[in-house]
């Protein structure tokens, strides 16, 4: 039932509907069937028989767009699967049984959530790829092999994926079933219909290996709307707008991911780009009020003077779950504290406000020198690993000047408001060898007065530093 579903029709509606292909009945829903009209039928013959009947032109786009976006749904269940035609997608379920506790209770999965997305569809199960594609023909309700075998005899001929020549030529030899084909030898149907017809059973029970092609889901999400005439306001396109929201939240969740960035785009009449919205994450909240709430934000910053005819909703900054590390401060249960998640909502609500290039935050670096640890960088960049946040120092103070401040020193020792006391050290820091070596000692000293102060010897220039202050 893809044509109808692509056109947003279900099969069960309440009124009848049939697709229309080249002044002929593609397609028909439920009511429609009943009331006689079937595939192929001329449109006035089905008119005859329905005359209220509400005919929609098949749109071969949007059951590409269907199928493939039913294909990324599908990789939540099996990481095989197979798109056979243009109308069917073939799973390959046999190594998911244990992970979603058996047959049944996959089944049920698979059922409720194609319901969810206004999907009809006719299953096949069984051994074989173009056995379970030509059962999906005989309204296999219950999914059992062995019920399959008893089945399979039964299909008719012409739901076979053969030549349609091979097909009229076995059903003018008084051939009508699948079953009445495998009663005769092998060797007498290749004779008498061809090699074509003895691969094509060979590969429907087994006897032959029948590899398929896996599809691997893109690595991005893209969506696009086209208008029919331009649009200025965006108001009359909010309904769209939420529309491809939503299917990238659903896309998320199939793959297993977590978005860090997507992007709208505008198009002209002529399909050229008139301007392009970036929203970055910072939080993990990735469901569709959070990226509703900063689009609204993101568009009501933008003056949208210019006309469009087409919107785009493209994201591929997508990262594994099992690789994104959003803080190191996690509760027992793996999940951020509510304080921690509200603080990056706020901080994608400030930034969808103010514009990223307004928001910094410190950073910690992979670096030996003190005054090189810590960098103000903006906050969409900031990557710190769990290693660059252990500092070498275990008694650094927390307030470090700017710049190091030359001292006085007699006798090569440190002055600073008198002589100084060095209470604790030294600590030996070597770095940028590479470039312009820095050697230098570090110590606690201390002043007259009892302050603490954090001081070192610079190796090269033969000198006392002041580097920072304690509390």
């Amino acid at each position: 039932m893809l044509s109808i579903n692509s056109l947003g029709v279900r099969f069960n509606g309440g009124d009848a509907v049939a697709v229309n292909y080249r002044q002929q009945v593609w397609q028909a829903n439920e009511v429609a069937q009943e009331a006689s009209v079937s595939v192929g039928q001329s449109v006035d013959r089905a008119l005859m028989l329905v005359p209220d009947i509400q005919f929609i032109q098949r749109d071969s786009n949007k059951e590409a767009q269907k199928l493939s976006s039913l294909n990324e749904w599908a990789y939540r269940f099996t990481s095989h699967v197979h798109v056979y035609d243009d109308h069917t997608l073939l799973l390959e379920i046999g190594r998911s049984l244990a992970l979603f506790s058996g047959l049944k209770h996959l089944q049920h999965l698979i059922i409720q959530q194609l319901d969810k997305l206004a999907v009809d569809a006719e299953f096949g199960l069984a051994n074989t790829p173009k056995a379970a594609y030509l059962l999906s023909y005989c309204r296999q309700l219950e999914w059992q092999v062995n019920n399959s075998k008893k089945i399979l005899p039964y299909a008719r001929l012409e739901h076979l994926a053969l030549d349609k020549k091979i097909v009229s030529k076995l059903q003018h030899c008084g051939f009508n079933s699948l079953g009445d084909i495998l009663s005769i030898p092998f060797s007498d149907l290749g004779q008498r219909f061809g090699k074509q017809l003895v691969d094509y059973l060979d590969q429907l029970l087994g006897r032959v290996a029948d590899p398929i092609h896996i599809n691997i889901p893109a690595e991005r999400f893209v969506a696009k709307v086209n208008f029919a005439e331009p649009i200025r306001n965006r108001t009359w396109i909010e309904q769209q707008v939420q529309r491809l929201l939503k299917d990238l939240v659903a896309f998320i969740e199939n793959r297993n991911v977590v978005c860090r960035c997507f992007t709208w785009r505008f198009y002209s009449e002529n399909n050229r780009l008139l301007k392009t919205i970036d929203i970055r994450l910072n939080s993990s909240g990735n469901d569709f009020n959070t990226f509703a709430l900063l689009t609204d934000l993101q568009f009501e910053s933008t003056d949208m003077h210019w006309e469009f005819s087409a919107i785009e909703l493209l994201s591929e900054s997508l990262v594994e779950k099992r690789q994104y590390i959003n803080d190191l401060f996690q509760d027992s249960t793996g999940k951020e504290s509510a304080n921690h998640e509200s603080i990056s909502q706020l901080l994608d609500k400030l930034a969808s406000r103010l514009g990223y290039d307004a928001l910094y935050k410190v950073s910690a670096q992979a670096e030996h020198l003190p005054e090189l640890v810590n960098q103000r960088c903006q906050i969409e960049h900031t990557s710190t690993s769990r290693e660059s946040l252990v500092s070498d120092f275990k008694d650094e103070p927390l307030w470090l000047l700017e710049h190091p401040k030359r001292l006085f020193q007699k006798d090569k020792k440190p002055i600073h408001k008198g002589p100084l006391k060095l209470i604790h050290g030294p600590h030996r820091v070597i770095s940028h060898w590479w470039s312009s070596l820095y050697s230098r000692d570090y110590y606690i000293a201390q002043q007259v007065s009892g302050q603490l102060l954090w001081v070192y010897y610079d190796r090269k220039q033969d000198h006392w530093y002041l580097h920072g202050l304690f509390a």
